[in-house]
């Protein structure tokens, strides 16, 4: 394995007990927690990541809510090449409902946060078979205030319950974290 010298900050989302992170009750009469979807995709990212030689750490290592801020600021003190933040998207109440699809944000357009968006989304699209919402501008705190690109990946909706269905399932998570690895890769022009 040769090493590689980039260093990538994962980012699981939300804590395991933020409040609201959650499926509506699904038909098997469970819950799923967000985080249940995020930290595990994060973890099969790593190693992927660290198997390519990358050097990777998380902004979250436990499943406690970690406050965004101090995120930011492990990410910035370590120094990372990039920051990647992997979610699952919810919308309206609370109920199922039709919000579907993956989307991937960066702060601003026209940089290389752009450009890791576009790599790591065009390869999502390319492996998930779900409705595709685009690359988007987004003015949250872990892409404005770190100090490298980052950007945020909203893989499926919670509220959707074909959706929410495929976001308890390894094999979805697999392709996920399998996606976004490429997509990785692709921006530094490496082979996956």
């Amino acid at each position: 394995m040769t090493s590689i010298n980039k260093i990538v900050c994962l980012g699981d989302g939300h804590g395991f007990e933020t409040l609201g992170k959650r499926t509506p009750r699904l038909p098997d009469g469970t819950i799923m927690k967000e985080n249940e979807f995020n930290s595990i995709v994060v973890h099969k990212l790593a190693v992927r990541l660290l198997h390519k030689g990358f050097t990777v750490f998380y902004a979250a290592p436990t499943v406690s809510d970690i406050p965004l801020s101090e995120r930011v600021a492990t990410a910035n003190a370590k120094k990372a090449d990039i920051y990647v933040s992997v979610h699952a998207n919810a919308y309206g109440s609370g109920e199922f409902n039709s919000g579907q699809g993956v989307e991937t944000f960066c702060y601003k357009f026209g940089g290389n946060a752009e450009k890791l968006a576009r790599a790591v989304h065009a390869q999502l699209i390319k492996g998930t078979k779900q409705k595709d919402r685009g690359v988007k501008e987004g003015n949250f705190q872990v892409l404005r205030q770190t100090k490298m690109p980052a950007i945020l990946v909203e893989a499926a909706f919670m509220t959707n319950l074909e959706e929410a269905k495929l976001l308890a399932s390894d094999k979805f998570r697999e392709e996920v974290a399998e996606e976004i690895y490429k997509g990785i890769c692709a921006y530094y022009g490496l082979q996956s």
